[in-house]
């Protein structure tokens, strides 16, 4: 999937403010250049988990709960109840985070309160994009097709796209496929309308149980965002290439 030493013919990208020069004489690219990259768009793009964090430690300090030492396992239930609720029948995203919400606080008998789960619908698609977003996807829509796949509903999107401030060439919602990932459906919508084969895209996700397995299976190329340097459990590789961020994607297809 990749070849290494290849000869360096890439211009030189300005360099990112708080971010190492990724443009190695040796970086490694692509076996072939995609026609389309897509993107997974939070926690890939768009920086959730410390918005997220946040709104979990406001919800329980103002129930007079010490967040110190259940904040974190708190977030992990809440995550594993999300993830179990995308995966049943199809509601709207903000749905599901309002329900994920209250079901994560009645399982620590938390009091429950009308504004607690909207708080997270009403504030994700506020949250800001990593800082090496606008100029490495700027970079790429010179010679490439840009697209998002994501778990979220469409007004969501907007709210996120606008803040990134980069003109995406396609975006495809869990609204629009009433389906989430790791359902196949929204990968097979994103092709469709894209018009190419799996092989022709590389699929950029931080989300591995989300976005990987699936991409990978379809016969895309893929791409795990490590921004968080997690270690993976035996068996969960399932992506092509691992990078820390997105400064190494322009090299990685041939820029």
């Amino acid at each position: 999937m990749r070849r290494e030493g290849a000869p360096n013919s890439r211009r030189k990208l300005p360099a990112l403010p708080g971010l190492e020069d990724s443009q190695e004489e040796d970086a490694m690219q692509l076996a072939r250049k995609p026609k389309w990259v897509s993107f997974d768009c939070y926690g890939t793009l768009i920086d959730t988990r410390a918005g997220y964090v946040e709104i979990w430690r406001e919800i329980l300090t103002e129930k007079g709960i010490d967040p110190s030492p259940v904040l974190m396992d708190t977030v992990q239930a809440w995550g594993e109840e999300e993830f179990r609720l995308i995966q049943g029948s199809y509601k709207t995203y903000r749905e599901i985070l309002v329900e994920s919400v209250e079901v994560t606080l009645r399982k620590y008998n938390h009091p429950v309160g009308p504004r607690d789960g909207r708080r997270l619908a009403d504030a994700w698609g506020t949250f800001p994009p990593y800082p090496d977003v606008k100029p490495i996807l700027t970079a790429l829509k010179e010679q490439h097709r840009l697209a998002i796949i994501s778990n979220v509903d469409n007004d969501i999107i907007r709210q996120s796209v606008a803040g990134i401030g980069v003109e995406f060439d396609a975006l495809f919602t869990a609204e629009d496929c009433r389906a989430y990932k790791p359902n196949r459906i929204p990968f097979e919508r994103a092709l469709q309308r894209m018009g190419v084969a799996p092989r022709d895209v590389l699929h950029v996700a931080f989300g591995y149980k989300y976005d990987h397995g699936t991409a990978s299976e379809m016969g895309f190329m893929t791409a795990w965002i490590n921004r968080r340097k997690l270690v993976l459990l035996p068996g969960a590789r399932k992506f092509d290439l691992e990078l820390p961020d997105l400064s190494g994607l322009p090299a990685l297809v041939g820029m």
